[in-house]
């Protein structure tokens, strides 16, 4: 297809023309858009099974107690409790 001189071409060209482009943008912004929401959806995905699986694990307090550090122990329940992670 020839290049057309924008410039000189009829008003219904340029119209046209115009629109393919906007179109064309539009449809680029909502594939960006939805590329975006997928990599963001999958980055909370893995957060929320990192966060549900340390959730699940030992306690620091409960760690010291099994060292045998029966008074470190006791002070992490005290912070745990002081910063309402623990009854």
């Amino acid at each position: 297809m020839p290049a057309v001189d924008l410039v000189t071409c009829s008003p219904t060209y340029w119209r046209a023309y115009a629109r393919g482009y906007e179109d064309g943008c539009a449809r680029g912004y909502q594939l960006a858009v939805a590329a975006v929401e997928a990599a963001d959806q999958a980055m909370w995905a893995e957060c929320s099974r990192q966060v549900r699986a340390r959730a699940n694990s030992a306690s620091y307090a409960q760690l010291c107690d099994r060292r045998g550090e029966p008074e470190r122990a006791e002070r992490a329940r005290q912070h745990a409790h002081r910063l309402g992670l623990a009854s």
